[in-house]
């Protein structure tokens, strides 16, 4: 049985092979560059416009994936995401297509990284925060302060107001900022 570290590995390999145009997103971006917290999936998203779903769907089965291609082709159809899991561990990839402008700028934002010794997209972190703010559940808010305080002094506050209001969570993230500002002495 492989652990969570050796999974992502072969879904990278998987994806690498395929040519695939992709970001990590989600719980393994908001690690990356947040917090360390448990999270039992990949999150993905893919440019199928670029991406061929069968050469994918094969890659990521020789790295020990049930990838169906009916699964990837029905949720391309119905612009929604599919599972694939992983045959030698308890952990999954969550995969969708690029289907509205907040995935469009994580995907077009990406970076291109190291994640495990493996060539790796991941989300950047302002469109992290930003997708954040907007699925707005508790573990997203955490995400997103923890995203904040570790990248601070790397982030592009311009971009990522600028995607807040596109995005009609320039409140959340005003007051996001605000929880993390330094007291000024009186």
């Amino acid at each position: 049985m492989r652990d969570f570290k050796e999974t992502v590995k072969a879904a990278l390999r998987g994806l690498n092979a395929a040519n695939a145009e992709y970001a990590i997103i989600g719980g393994l971006a908001a690690i990356l560059y947040g917090r360390p917290r448990t999270t039992t999936d990949v999150d993905i998203i893919i440019n199928f416009d670029k991406t061929d779903p069968e050469k994918t769907g094969d890659s990521l089965r020789e790295e020990g994936f049930d990838a169906s291609l009916a699964d990837i082709q029905e949720a391309l159809t119905e612009r929604s995401h599919f599972t694939v899991f992983d045959t030698k561990s308890p952990y999954r990839l969550d995969v969708q297509g690029v289907y509205n402008p907040l995935d469009e700028a994580s995907f077009k934002g990406r970076r291109k990284g190291v994640l495990f010794g493996e060539q790796a997209w991941v989300e950047s972190p302002e469109d992290l925060i930003i997708a954040k703010l907007v699925y707005g559940s508790l573990q997203d808010l955490e995400d997103a302060l923890a995203i904040l305080i570790r990248q601070k002094p790397r982030l592009d506050f311009n971009y990522l107001k600028g995607q807040a209001a596109k995005n009609k969570v320039s409140s959340k993230l005003r007051k996001l900022m605000e929880s993390v500002e330094e007291p000024h002495p009186k």
